[in-house]
């Protein structure tokens, strides 16, 4: 295979994994939200388990 094929596949793997970190984000926010948590300890909960910064996190949550 070649390098430019190797950097397209390689490219598209990161889009791929950072979507569906998108969306189990996404999903998290609002199933922590039924669960009548706060905006607050959403964003301390996600951050603790992706191992994310809280003001990435809070980008979904206030975006949600």
């Amino acid at each position: 295979m070649n390098k430019a094929l190797q950097e397209l596949i390689e490219e598209e793997r990161k889009e791929g994994l950072q979507e569906g970190l998108q969306k189990g984000i996404k999903f998290l926010v609002a199933a922590y939200r039924k669960l009548g948590m706060s905006n607050e300890q959403i964003i301390e909960q996600i951050a603790a388990e992706y191992e994310i910064s809280q003001s990435e996190v809070a980008k979904y949550v206030y975006a949600v």
